[in-house]
């Protein structure tokens, strides 16, 4: 049993993996009925992405006068102060000057984002962490004795004796070092949308690389800033390097067609490594021809430079990624709606854009995973009526609801959009159709009905359909990458 409390009068609230098992790790209790808080009603419940032990909790209250409210509130430890006197589930509300606060659990939270994978532990294997405890040893060690072998190397070459060569060998040692943790945060900040969008990843590596490069070469000119220029220099290599690793993989698993991801990611490994050998090569002949004369260096360097990301441009471009982000998700349902059928990944990537911002292909914009706490007091009823599905012809995994007054007045609509705990990947393409679908019907310019109406006859069009005819135009739906807030909604049994 769990260690963990939430909720008003003894609410322990069940997490459960998106995929089709449940696995509780903190457990409703029954009070003598089931879902409920004293004579409050638990209708539903979602975790707040990115802050560690916060809840949104909607519920029936009919006794206040608004009957259906959000409310955030905060897990209590067992033995925390204050949790033993409030007895069995202790409720801590968030009030906003939480938010300002940075306590020692919020900084727990920060560093498990920066370097444990999301869902840790269940999303990783039993010997990962003590593996990450030997890796840090290993690769400590290994730092310690770089700076040794580094400082040898300079008293070699002759760049002199006692402090002189101690301190060139500490600046080379601090630009690497800068440059590592500017490698480390932008994986933390950054390392989520890797899989959402590979190929503008990859394109942007590069830039970061050629960037970094180009501020080395600019390091002659300015001897006195070498620390500055070498360490900001750095960070874009690691940053590049970081990104060009993490997309790799995705965009090499486009062509194993076998499942030979091993085969071709060895085989493209070598054809780098050769590439290397020849430009070494290359780069030795051109620097001979330049010499140490900044400005030739210089001209040599830009059309090289612009080369570089064209290639990589064109890589890019040929890769036909077939799993769905939300680009070529709503190119693909775009297609559908207009023509009746998918198309093919090899049509989307034709289309798909990777260098400049994407612009969707619907006017009504799509909320994924949004908190149930931001919409306010005014959607509660609303809020309700998603949960329960009052508006579907069958039932479904995902929850979908249109939102006219987040600010407390009528507007434009927006269409919102939350998975269950235990939608399957074709469950989010279900509820990702029906969103589409629904976007599109209230972007029509003649469309008079009723929300409800819309989200009804969107849901006959499209229930049941989807899946099967998007496999069968080759996508592959065993991964979808839609959001990289991912915030499932918990419906009590």
């Amino acid at each position: 049993e769990m260690s963990r409390r939430l909720g008003a009068g003894g609410v322990l609230l069940g997490a459960r993996s998106r995929n089709s098992v449940r696995q509780p790790q903190l457990r409703l209790l029954s009070l003598g009925r089931c879902r409920c808080t004293g004579n409050q009603e638990v209708i539903a419940y979602q975790r707040v992405a990115g802050r560690k032990g916060e809840w949104d909790i909607l519920r029936q209250n009919p006794s206040a006068s608004a009957s259906v409210q959000v409310t955030r509130v905060k897990e209590v430890e067992r033995g925390e102060k204050g949790g033993a006197a409030a007895g069995p589930g202790a409720t801590t509300p968030i009030s906003p000057s939480f938010f300002d606060h940075v306590s020692p659990a919020a900084a727990r939270a920060a560093a498990e984002a920066a370097f444990l994978p999301k869902g840790y532990p269940e999303s990783v294997g039993p010997n990962f962490l003590p593996y990450c405890k030997w890796q840090f040893v290993a690769m400590s060690s290994g730092s310690i004795t770089g700076v040794l072998s580094m400082q040898a190397l300079l008293y070699a070459v002759g760049v002199g004796a006692g402090s002189v060569a101690l301190a060139a060998a500490i600046n080379w040692v601090l630009k690497d070092g800068l440059g590592q943790l500017g490698g480390v945060l932008y994986g933390a900040r950054y390392g989520d949308s890797f899989d959402l969008d590979p190929k503008r990843h990859r394109l942007l590596s590069t830039a970061a690389l050629q960037a970094a490069t180009l501020l080395e070469v600019l390091t002659p000119a300015v001897p006195h800033l070498f620390l500055l220029l070498a360490s900001v220099s750095n960070i874009g290599k690691n940053i590049s390097w970081l990104a060009s690793s993490a997309t790799r993989a995705q965009m090499h698993n486009s062509f194993a067609l076998w499942g030979n991801l091993g085969d071709i990611t060895a085989k493209i490994t070598s054809q780098s490594i050769a590439a290397s050998l020849v430009g070494t090569a290359l780069g030795i002949l051109v620097s001979k021809v330049t010499g140490d004369h900044f400005t030739s260096v210089l001209i040599a360097f830009l059309p090289l430079s612009a080369i570089n990301l064209y290639a990589t441009f064109r890589t890019c471009d040929l890769v036909q990624i077939n799993t769905l982000n939300l680009q070529r998700g709503e190119r693909l349902i775009a297609s559908m709606l207009d023509r009746g059928s998918p198309i093919s990944p090899a049509q989307v990537a034709a289309e798909e854009v990777f260098v400049r911002p994407y612009v969707s292909e619907f006017t009504v914009p799509l909320l994924l995973d949004l908190p149930l706490a931001s919409l306010g007091e005014m959607c509660g009823d609303t809020l309700k009526d998603t949960v329960e599905q009052r508006h579907y012809c069958q039932a479904e995994r995902y929850y979908l609801a249109v939102v006219r007054d987040r600010a407390g007045k009528e507007g434009s609509p927006s269409v919102a959009l939350w998975f269950d705990d235990r939608a399957s990947s074709h469950d989010q393409v279900a509820g990702f159709t029906h969103a589409c679908a629904l976007r599109r019907r209230l972007g029509e310019s003649g469309w008079a009905g009723d929300d409800a109406g819309a989200i009804r006859a969107t849901h006959v069009d499209t229930a049941g359909k989807a899946a099967a005819e998007i496999e069968a135009a080759g996508w592959n739906l065993q991964t979808v990458a839609l959001s990289n807030t991912a915030a499932p909604v918990f419906v009590p049994s």
